[in-house]
């Protein structure tokens, strides 16, 4: 690959990056909140139209 190929991946590499950490703090406040009680949850999003994301896990 030709050293011209490289920079110009690299300097892409970089403006994503950076634009990863900017553009999060243009795009308005993130609310997260953690619960144990993911219907009251649920049916707290279904009221507002905001989004709900769901993570579980399992010890084996």
């Amino acid at each position: 690959m030709k050293t011209r190929a490289k920079v110009l991946i690299l300097v892409i590499v970089g403006v994503l990056a950076i634009m990863a950490l900017v553009i999060p703090r243009f795009t308005g406040p993130t609310e997260f909140h953690v619960t144990n009680q993911p219907q009251v949850a649920f049916e707290k999003a279904k009221k507002s139209g905001k989004p709900i994301f769901l993570e579980f896990y399992a010890k084996w």
